[in-house]
């Protein structure tokens, strides 16, 4: 399985993570690879259709957030989990509230794909059916025209989580 990144800009006030997971068509390098990739529209509708994709905390396989609800809209992948409160997805809480993990990435295996150039001249895979196994938040990302936004339940969530991110930030400052 191949894990590729995209850039997100989250906010933090709640439980409920959710945003853009992939803007269909966009191009991305991997930081680990160099590779380039696309995905074309339509390239994870059976994954979407089973509804058996995972969030994991940063791939890590033995600390599931969720199974997101996934569903594309005007050409994004868009995605919404609800998280728990186990003692890592308090971590991610606190983790995009400081700004150190507030992007995502994918876990994906390529079941159909090919080869272009780009303008530049540069090799890009273009993949059109790809087995999506997971989304995760990560520290750094690769893909564009994404976001992610962690979004309160209720009103007492969210001035809780402002209440927690006021004294982290008065805390770093006093460093």
């Amino acid at each position: 399985m191949e894990y590729l990144t995209f850039r997100a800009e989250p906010t933090i006030s709640g439980d409920t993570l959710s945003g853009v997971v992939h803007v269909f068509g966009s191009v991305s390098q991997s930081v680990q690879h160099g590779t380039r990739h696309r995905f074309e529209a339509g390239a994870f509708d059976k994954s979407i259709a089973r509804g058996k994709v995972f969030g994991f905390y940063a791939h890590d396989h033995t600390k599931p957030l969720a199974r997101p609800s996934l569903a594309v809209i005007d050409g994004k992948l868009r995605y919404s989990m609800e998280l728990g409160h186990q003692s890592y997805a308090e971590d991610l809480r606190e983790n995009m509230a400081a700004g150190l993990m507030n992007e995502m990435s994918f876990g994906v295996s390529s079941r159909k794909s090919h080869t272009e150039r780009d303008a530049d001249g540069g090799i890009v895979t273009v993949h059109t059916v790809a087995e999506l196994v997971e989304v995760s938040p990560v520290v750094m990302g690769d893909f564009t025209g994404t976001g992610s936004t962690l979004h309160a339940l209720g009103v007492e969530d969210r001035r809780r989580e402002m209440a927690r991110a006021r004294f982290r930030v008065a805390e770093e400052m006093t460093r």
